[in-house]
């Protein structure tokens, strides 16, 4: 080293390190952040997993299910009803209206398209936003968080379960795109009463699909979401509040200042319901008052303009996205917004459909029933299910008016001055958003204004009606039940109305001009009816009415539990056929005593009081005769008539009594019909069918009925007893319905007290059942039996049920053989004796008796006297003259 380094060297060593801590502080400061982002990263990660923990994977999503609705139909695919618990119809995106989609990103999500699933954005404006207010006024969920949301997570409000949700959103959007995305929200989300996604708000809020929105429509949907309860059009028009506004519209309508300066006075209430409000205006107008200005106090103070004020902001966020123009905007704000505020689910059927939903929530589980998304197919005929509807309709009305007048709902107290009386009679007649235009047929509220001996004047809606005492009230009579209608005295106009009765009147003939509409007087049945319609080889239910009113859920059909009566008696005959006895077997009308034991003696009696004598089993089931039904059920017993009754699909218990005999023991009607298809079905019983198959959402089948036969009587049994039964149409207590016109075999049924009306036949190709009573039991009136009061609903049913099909009789076994026999004594009749005779059907082992030989005049002479009296009588006045003596 030169002499001029060296020194150079050796000053440097020399020389005191200057800075060397801040070296040492620099490189700690580094390590330490080194450090801390390892253990803010060892931190992140950590509470990432957290977080993310139990979060589902995004395969589950594209396999979610969501609660579909279960949808019932009939037989021919005409949808009747539908299950749920979320009302949720899934659309594809591409039949969602473009404005509909375009809304909803522009009120929940602007920046949709351009974020990945967390708008950071939009977090910091609302923050910005919430802070300024001192509040939550605005929130930063995305539409893919609220997708997330929705579909797995809860709804507690936490930071932690905020994070949880940007984790599950920023996920769906690296799996999905962002149409997928708007297609799930847009079925999932909850649009208020019970509608979850679009489709399904679009159905209840105005009845139509969403393809067929308005854009004013569409515009409300979209912003409903964020405070469905709050929003709901349907809710807002049932909600009240006085205000200045609703004050100055008011009066702009006439309304008097006495009763704006009344109303005044609650402007310092809040947002009320229906019940309160109307509370609140009786207290403050007084309740005529409020009668008379109610349809415009309800107008103008409900809390709509809530719902267009919700409108009116999504149509602005549409305008500031550049999704509409302010002349576009303009146009839909002024359009007018017509809701279905009576929006209701769908269920034609009532009493068909809950026996349906019974019975798979039975078998089925209530998510798979309620939330399955099924397809129940069904055996109902919705055709013959309106015929029968209108059928029992007709026919429970005419019993019911035969039964008495019920009176006037109430009675207005009027003045006689026009101006004082209209608005009152209106308010009855005229409710808030009622078509004022009167057509034919239309059944109507009306208000008695002038009575006179020929003509009753009565007040409708949008003008006036007369009735005439024969035509529009003669069936208004005095109150004897114990006689027959037609005798009972016609009560005069004055005798019938006072002025200001509230009446229920039907339009016979609309006039025009609204001066004089033809009417006549109803009333609302306080009867009640019920059909059964089956078909007897499938054993499928077509037609099925529980009641007058369907909205009842009580249905008498299948509930209800009512003595048969007379209609109980095939049973009878069957199980004595069965023991060998034919149609011409003759038995004595004569009275019977039955002992009760410790009880009163049972002594029936026939429906005329009258005894018979010798009659063979046809003329017996035919005219109803009580005395020689109740001496078949001695001769077979009460066993084998239970036993006959239980094969052929009479399933509740039966007394074991000898009443049995005369429908004491109550039944139901489905299984009562079911029954009686069994002699149609050439003695197949097959039971009940409702549902034909289920169908899962993928179209896998759940469940299918296929009819299931079984062997009750024999074919012969079952041809001989519908022959018996069309005798009963022919010639005896069910001749009215002889006007169907084609071969048809039935029973008429009425109880001994006359609370039960029953009549059940059938065809070749339709068995149908219909009772007629009161709930209570009230009698019926003396005079008002099957053949009188159910038949008629059974014929008018059936009339319109076989219109148009092909004529069609009963098949005859090969077996079966016919002999002509006398009509009176059941005996084979050969040659011209001329007496009645018929042609009679027998099973093979059995024939009618032979004719009588010469030398048996006498018993000839007893059997002719016996038709005039009583057998016992007429052995008593031949004088010298004993019974032969039957063989032990």
């Amino acid at each position: 080293m030169s002499g001029l380094n060296k020194r150079r060297h050796d000053a440097r060593l020399q020389r005191p390190r200057r800075h060397g801590w801040l070296r040492w502080l620099l490189l700690a400061m580094g390590g330490l952040i080194v450090l801390v982002v390892i253990a803010g990263g060892i931190a992140g990660v950590t509470a990432y997993r957290s977080l993310a923990e139990g979060l589902p994977a995004l395969d589950e999503l594209e396999k979610y299910e969501s609660s579909l609705v279960t949808h019932v139909y009939d037989r021919h695919g005409e949808l009747i009803a539908n299950f749920f618990t979320e009302k949720r119809i899934l659309i594809e995106l591409e039949d969602v209206p473009d404005f509909v989609r375009k809304a909803t990103i522009a009120v929940e999500d602007a920046r949709f398209y351009d974020h990945p699933g967390i708008d950071l954005k939009g977090v910091l404006r609302a923050a910005w936003t919430n802070y300024k207010a001192g509040r939550v006024v605005e929130g930063a969920s995305t539409i893919t968080m609220q997708v997330a949301r929705t579909l797995f997570l809860n709804r507690e409000r936490t930071l932690r379960r905020k994070l949880r949700e940007m984790i599950l959103a920023w996920r769906i959007e690296q799996r999905f795109s962002k149409d997928d995305i708007l297609k799930m929200y847009l079925n999932q989300v909850f649009y208020g009463h019970n509608a979850y996604g679009v489709e399904a708000a679009a159905q209840i809020y105005f009845n139509k699909s969403a393809k067929e929105l308005t854009l004013g429509e569409g515009m409300l949907i979209a912003g409903l979401t964020r405070a469905p309860n709050s929003y709901s059009p349907i809710h807002n028009l049932r909600r009240f509040q006085i205000t200045d506004q609703s004050l100055e519209r008011l009066q702009n309508e006439g309304v008097p200042l006495s009763i704006l300066d009344n109303l005044r006075g609650l402007t310092d209430q809040p947002l009320m319901e229906e019940a309160t409000f109307l509370k609140r205006l009786n207290t403050a107008l007084g309740e005529a008052a409020t009668e008379q200005y109610k349809p415009l106090i309800f107008k103008h103070a409900n809390n709509l303009k809530l719902s267009l004020e919700r409108r009116a902001h999504v149509i602005r966020r549409m305008v500031d996205q550049s999704y509409l123009s302010p002349q576009e905007a303009q146009r839909v704000l002024e359009e007018p917004l017509q809701t279905n505020p009576n929006y209701k689910s769908i269920n034609k059927v009532p009493h068909f459909v809950e026996h349906v939903r019974r019975y798979l929530e039975r078998n089925y589980s209530a998510q798979e029933l309620y939330e399955g998304g099924w397809q129940v197919h069904t055996t109902l005929d919705l055709s013959l299910q309106r015929m029968a509807e209108q059928a029992v309709r007709h026919g429970v009305e005419a019993a019911d008016k035969r039964h008495g007048y019920q009176r006037p709902f109430r009675r207005l107290a009027l003045t006689g001055d026009e101006a004082v009386d209209q608005p009152l009679i209106e308010q009855v007649t005229l409710p808030p958003d009622t078509d004022p235009t009167v057509h034919t047929g239309e059944v109507l509220t009306g208000v008695v204004t002038i009575i006179s001996p020929r003509a009753v004047w009565v007040q409708v809606k949008g003008g006036r009606g007369v009735m005439s005492p024969d035509e529009g009230f003669a069936w208004v009579r005095e109150t004897n039940l114990d006689r027959k209608f037609e005798k009972r005295k016609r009560l005069s106009p004055e005798e019938i109305f006072k002025v200001g009765d509230v009446i229920r009147v039907r339009v016979v003939l609309a006039d025009e001009r609204n001066r004089a509409h033809q009417l006549i007087l109803e009333q609302e049945p306080l009867l009640e009816g019920a059909l059964i319609a089956l078909e007897p080889a499938s054993g499928h239910v077509l037609a099925m009415v529980g009641g007058y009113d369907e909205t009842n859920q009580y249905n008498r059909a299948t509930q209800a539990l009512r003595q048969p009566g007379s209609a109980f008696k095939p049973f009878i005959y069957t199980a004595a056929l069965d023991a060998g006895k034919t149609p011409a077997s003759v038995i004595y009308d004569r009275a019977v005593v039955i002992d009760g034991g410790d009880d009163e003696a049972w002594k029936p009696q026939n429906y005329s009081q009258k005894y018979y004598g010798a009659t063979t089993l046809r003329t017996a089931l035919a005219r109803s005769r009580n005395m020689v039904t109740v001496r078949l059920m001695e001769q077979v017993g009460v066993d084998a008539v239970r036993d006959v009754a239980t094969r052929m699909g009479i399933e509740t218990e039966l007394d074991p009594y000898m009443s049995l005999a005369l429908g004491s023991s109550e039944v139901k009607l489905l299984e009562l019909t079911a029954a009686y298809g069994t002699f149609s079905n050439g003695g197949l019983t097959v039971p009940p069918v409702f549902i034909t198959r289920i169908v899962g959402p993928g179209q896998e089948m759940i469940e299918e009925n296929l009819p299931r036969a079984s062997r009750a009587i024999s074919p012969e049994l079952a041809y001989i007893m519908t022959s018996l039964m069309q005798s009963v149409i022919q010639e005896g207590t069910g001749t009215r319905v002889k006007a169907l016109g084609r071969p048809a075999a039935g029973k008429t049924g009425t109880t001994n007290d006359f609370r039960d009306a029953w009549f059940l036949g059938f065809t070749p190709e339709l068995v149908t059942g219909v009772w007629v009573g009161f709930d209570d039991g009230t009698a019926l009136g003396r005079h008002e039996s099957g053949g009188r009061v159910a038949s008629p609903i059974w014929l008018e049913f059936m009339q319109h049920a076989l219109k148009g099909r092909p004529i069609t009789d009963f098949s005859i076994p090969s077996n079966i053989r016919f002999y002509r026999i006398n009509a009176e004594d059941g005996r084979e009749v050969r040659g011209n004796t001329g007496a009645k005779t018929r042609f009679e059907a027998f099973v093979p082992g059995t024939a009618p008796a032979p004719p009588p030989s010469p030398t048996k005049h006498i018993r000839e002479k007893i059997h002719r006297l016996d038709r005039q009296r009583s057998a016992a009588r007429a052995l008593e006045e031949i004088d010298g003259i004993q019974p032969p003596q039957q063989s032990p």
